[in-house]
Parts: structure tokens; C-alpha cells; sequence
């Protein structure tokens, strides 16, 4: 969707301009270039254009190449260093004045700026250090959520992802907050985050995924619809699909634990009793357990309690995994530490 289609969505469901405008940034925001004082919205329509007007810090007019560019701006605040300009193209002074008139009868005067004017309403001079101190903000704010993806990342689990990053709450705005995620995976994974307090963590925990929370609470279609699988059907799922996914046979099933067996004599054991309980145990061809993911509460990690032993031959030491107690999710760590185990039992 291109920000235009989403500023006219928001308008038309919120009619507010700040309404529409924290849309606008949501997704400008990763798009703020070191010499740009402002970001431009061209809008299609007076009716869309006089709702950005009612709310806008100032209005003006600014000519440049023989076009008129009618402007509802948005000025930067302490979060956000660049102001938004939504507008309206006029080509012609005939076309400017009948769209002066209209606008005029709503209250609004917006008058002819030249470039010093222009500088001036943007705040210019203060930019650099702006764009440098939401740059540093950013990436302080956004840490954890980065380290999270990144391991996702390196796992396979997820290659794209969405933060909404607020200084609190999403919903409330308390200061005391916690990072919520969660993985989406079709093809490939999307991972989604943002910062809830307690209280609205819980009512997230209770909607089967931070998306569908999100379109409940602000009354809105959800995109994706998942249903929760019970522990047997996640057990029956796995099984159905990650043999052939690892290059495995299907060697024992025990309630709740699979092993799979592959042609080298690697066994991989995994027990899936829940997502937040759950092993995947990976022994080498002489039966000895040389790694083993886990998420038992027992290990300080940076990002736990899910955690790996990747040589328990030669050492207890765990660092995050950055699994999901999913198989299917996690398939690319188990594939890589399978092809570990295998190259070592080769050499």
C-alpha cells in the first residue's frame, strides 16, 4: 500500500488529521533522510485535503516551476524530527484561486511563501541535530526488538519484521512496559512487536496472535484469522511434515516426543509437550548428545529462557536460540545444527 492509499484510508475511517497523520509517520518513520526537513503527501481530493487542514500546524502556499503546492503542515516534534506536508497540486493561478475560494469558506487563508519563509515554517537550521538525536533514540529504543529479530533471522525463523516502536505502552501510553512479539510464517516469517503494560499484555495473551489483538482493539478487520492447535494436533502436524523437511524417517512416537532418524545414524529427538516446554536433542552417530534447545528457565541468556548447548561434547555453556517451541518454525536452526553434528562425526 503506498502511504498516499493509507493517509486516505485514515482519513476517511478517523476523519481527523492527527488521526491520519500518526499513520502517515508510522510508516514514514523508517524512510527520514539526513536532508530532507520535511516529508511530502500529495492528496487526491479537496474533501480529504480540508480534514488534513483542520488539524495542521500551519497552511501556506509555496510556488515552485509555475505550480502551486497548497499545503496542510505538520510540524516535527520531540519524537519525530521532520515535519509532513500534505497537499494539493495546482498549475494553473485560475485553478489556484478557485481552490483558495473553497478552502476559504472552511476558515482557511493559506498565503504565498518564497524559500526563506519556507526554511523558517520546516525549522531548517535545527535539522541536523534533530535527525541525529531521533537516529541515536531509535536505535536505544528498537535494541531489543533488533536482537530478537536478528536471532530469528539467523535460525530461519523470520526474514521480515515490523516494530511499532512508542516510548510506553502502545495502547496506554505507562512508561511501564514489556516487548511483545510474535512470528507469523506462510512462506516465509514476519515478525511483529511493539511495547504493552501488564494489563493489555494479558488481553494480547488472550487473542491468538498481537495482530488480531490489535484489530480488536481498535475495531478493525484483522488481516491474517489463526486458530490455536491443541498439543495433539501440533504433535500430529509436526510429525506429518518435518521428516522430509530435515531429510529424516520417522524411527519412534511417545505421546508427545518424536525421533526422527537420518541416513548418517544422526538421531534428532524433539518433545513438544507446549510451546514454553519443550527439547530438541540432537545425538551424533555414536548415541552421544551433542546439542540440545530447550526452555527450561535454568540459563542467564540474553534472550530466554529458550536456549541452545550447540557442543555439549566439550561444553555446558547455552546462549539464546531463539526458538519457538515450533518445529516447523524452527526447522532452519535444526537443519543447521543437524549438518554440524554430521560434518564433526565426518572429521
Amino acid at each position: 500500500m503506498k502511504i498516499r492509499d493509507a493517509v486516505e484510508d485514515a482519513i476517511r475511517d478517523t476523519s481527523s488529521g492527527r488521526a491520519s497523520d500518526v499513520t502517515a509517520k508510522s510508516i514514514l518513520g523508517v524512510n527520514i533522510a539526513s536532508d530532507a526537513p520535511f516529508q511530502a503527501v500529495e492528496l487526491r481530493t479537496i474533501t480529504d485535503f480540508e480534514v488534513m487542514l483542520k488539524d495542521a500546524d500551519s497552511t501556506f502556499i509555496y510556488c515552485h516551476a509555475s505550480e502551486f503546492y497548497v499545503t496542510a503542515y505538520y510540524q516535527h516534534d520531540d519524537r519525530y524530527p521532520v515535519g509532513r506536508a500534505y497537499f494539493l497540486r495546482e498549475k494553473g493561478l485560475l485553478e489556484l484561486a478557485r481552490l483558495q475560494k473553497r478552502i476559504a469558506k472552511r476558515g482557511f487563508n493559506p498565503t504565498i511563501v518564497n524559500d526563506g519563509q519556507m526554511r523558517k515554517i520546516v525549522d531548517h537550521a535545527g535539522l541536523s541535530k534533530r535527525i541525529s538525536d531521533f537516529r541515536k533514540r531509535q536505535s536505544e529504543e528498537t535494541k531489543l526488538f533488533r536482537g530478537l529479530f536478528e536471532g530469528r533471522e539467523s535460525t530461519g525463523a523470520a526474514g521480515k519484521a515490523i516494530f511499532l516502536n512508542t516510548p510506553g505502552c502502545l495502547v496506554c501510553g505507562s512508561k511501564e512496559c514489556f516487548l511483545m512479539s510474535s512470528t507469523i510464517r506462510a512462506m516465509f516469517g514476519v515478525m511483529v512487536g511493539f511495547n504493552l503494560c501488564q494489563k493489555h499484555r494479558y488481553l494480547a495473551q488472550e487473542e491468538s496472535s498481537l495482530i488480531e489483538f490489535l484489530a480488536s482493539l481498535f475495531k478493525q478487520l484483522s488481516p491474517i484469522r489463526t486458530e490455536p492447535l491443541d498439543l495433539r494436533a501440533h504433535v500430529e502436524m509436526t510429525l506429518q511434515h518435518l521428516p522430509q523437511m530435515v531429510g529424516c524417517s520417522v524411527e519412534k512416537l511417545r505421546e508427545n516426543t518424536i525421533t526422527l532418524l537420518r541416513p548418517s545414524g544422526v538421531r534428532v529427538i524433539l518433545r513438544l509437550d507446549a510451546l514454553d516446554d519443550y527439547g530438541y536433542m540432537i545425538f551424533n552417530k555414536q548415541g552421544e548428545e551433542a546439542v540440545r534447545v530447550d526452555s527450561a528457565n535454568h540459563h542467564k541468556v540474553n534472550y530466554g529462557p529458550d536456549h541452545i548447548h550447540e557442543d555439549l561434547l566439550s561444553s555446558k555453556t547455552a546462549s539464546s536460540s531463539f526458538t519457538t517451541g515450533a518445529p516447523l518454525v524452527d526447522v532452519g536452526l535444526l537443519k543447521r545444527e543437524i549438518r554440524k553434528v554430521e560434518s564433526e562425526d565426518e572429521s
